[in-house]
């Protein structure tokens, strides 16, 4: 019984988890669609959604993580738009991507990965990589802390979602059920 219970629970930990990095790749689907309006077409969500499963996988990122680095590309995407320059486009969309995640990774994580194994993963030059970051953090004037109330907003957001989401597929699965059942 215990070990039934048990494997319960880590098929609903396991559900959950995907269910976070889809409603987190939805998110920055949008995020990225509303800043490459012209080029949006070359952005996909299923695309997305694989990056985030390969980092999940990679270097086990966490949703905290995901969420950082969601709030350091809308804080990049909104300078550039305040400075009246357009950096991020259908070319660089990835690279951005990476950097915006090694930047989060960066500032909640004790012992990091080297930008050397994202260039090597990613097959990217290092130099180029590097560059990338540093670009990155001048767009954003080196603003790396999040501020708890940014860091909750997008998270009850996403949480949001995420009960909706499950509350109707709760509710699909209980009308199936026969009502000599219920």
């Amino acid at each position: 019984m215990t070990y039934c219970a048990n494997q319960e629970n880590l098929e609903i930990e396991i559900s959950n988890e995907i269910l976070l990095i889809q409603l987190l790749a939805q998110k920055f689907f949008n995020i990225l669609v509303l800043a490459i309006a012209d080029d949006c077409e070359e952005i996909q969500y299923q695309n997305i959604e694989r990056f985030l499963k390969f980092l999940r996988h990679k270097v086990e990122m966490q949703i905290e993580e995901g969420i950082i680095a969601a709030i350091l590309l809308q804080r990049f995407i909104s300078n550039q738009t305040i400075k009246g320059v357009h950096v991020l486009d259908k070319t660089n969309v990835g690279t951005v991507l990476i950097v915006s995640f090694m930047l989060a990774m960066k500032l909640r994580r004790d012992v990091n990965f080297k930008n050397n194994f994202f260039a090597k993963t990613f097959n990217i030059s290092n130099v180029d990589l590097n560059k990338s970051e540093c670009g990155f953090l001048r767009m954003i004037e080196h603003q790396t802390w999040v501020e708890d109330s940014e860091y909750f907003k997008l998270f009850n957001e996403i949480q949001f979602v995420k009960i909706t989401t499950q509350q109707s597929q709760f509710s699909v699965i209980f009308d199936e059920i026969p009502n000599s059942e219920k």
